[in-house]
């Protein structure tokens, strides 16, 4: 089963960002150096300078440090710049934020590669968030990277939505190019000549006007290690990061992003889009949980995979296996 929440942004407060007075971006460890106690939560959210720890009231500013400890302003030799909050490793790739635990991984721009400069025409920086919303599924996070990985299943847990003609992308599996790079897998599905999309029939101004014609000819998806991924259209940039909640439970937070139109941000023309990729992924999400049923059972041995429509799943493998066995 899975179901759906509207995201509050404390389904697991184990870290935080901040922005500090001068705009520079920093990641947090969501515990207080004193006693541990969590510094955000629901009831206890930053301020425009300030965060208070909701248990003895240390105060830290937005760049973690900290203003204020109750009481050791009098203990002799107490040096506050020695207990500012815990920071975590961020870098930025246009307007994304990652945040990563161990310092002693590759920067994320070696990671990359050239996905940058290969998306560069997509103009990421343009799109405002027009929705949010949560997906918990009672499953493994890597059977969801997985799924998200490959086209393989496409034609067959999606027939209804393409027998409904509401999607010409993926319909013509032959079209499709998938490919690998060294941390990500690559989909890109031309839409047919024929297509609405190619003849120019979205609604006025709810595509993305400034982005370079390929990105206006098909769809695509990015399936970057290990949690994050989207998918693009013209009208639309579905960012969602895939976030395990325990061995067998998975939230998938999704943030849409849009032109930056007031068509595009109508109810008219956003609401039938967020429906119909809810079915999309609601198609998937019923299945998971039967497929970690079975693997889980003593009897399943895996398969092998498709070398054309399961490449991403392969290059995900590769990729965890190498992280299990350092």
């Amino acid at each position: 089963m899975h179901t759906v929440s509207p995201g509050s942004g404390f389904t697991r407060p184990n870290h935080g960002i901040t922005r500090d007075a001068s705009g520079a971006l920093h990641a947090f460890h969501n515990a207080c150096p004193h006693r541990g106690a969590p510094l955000a939560s629901p009831t206890n959210t930053c301020g425009t300078t300030r965060l208070t720890c909701p248990y003895h009231a240390w105060t830290f500013d937005c760049g973690g440090n900290l203003r204020g400890a109750p009481g050791y302003d009098r203990t002799p030799g107490f040096a506050a710049a020695q207990h500012g909050m815990g920071e975590v490793r961020l870098e930025t790739w246009g307007p994304f934020i990652f945040v990563n635990l161990a310092r002693d991984a590759a920067p994320i721009a070696a990671q990359l590669g050239d996905l940058p400069a290969r998306f560069d025409g997509v103009r990421c920086g343009g799109w405002t968030r027009v929705h949010r919303v949560d997906y918990v599924t009672e499953s493994n996070w890597k059977l969801y990277v997985e799924n998200n990985a490959e086209y393989y299943h496409e034609p067959v847990v999606h027939v209804s939505t393409y027998k409904a003609d509401q999607v010409s992308w993926n319909n013509a599996h032959h079209l499709i190019q998938a490919e690998t790079a060294e941390w990500a897998y690559l989909q890109y599905s031309p839409f047919p000549a024929d297509s609405r999309e190619r003849r120019g029939e979205f609604p006025p101004g709810t595509t993305k006007a400034d982005m370079d014609q390929r990105w206006h000819e098909g769809s695509s998806i990015i399936s970057f290690w290990p949690n994050f991924a989207w998918i693009l259209q013209p009208n639309v940039l579905i960012i969602y990061l895939i976030d395990p909640l325990g061995p067998g439970r998975t939230r998938i937070r999704w943030d849409w992003l849009g032109p930056n139109t007031p068509e595009a941000k109508a109810p008219e023309n956003l609401e039938p889009l967020i429906r119909l990729y809810d079915r999309v992924q609601v198609e998937d999400l019923d299945l998971l949980p039967q497929v970690q049923l079975v693997a889980d059972s003593p009897g399943y041995v895996a398969g092998p995979l498709y070398a054309k429509k399961e490449l991403g799943v392969h290059r995900f493998q590769e990729l965890l296996m190498d992280h299990l066995t350092g």
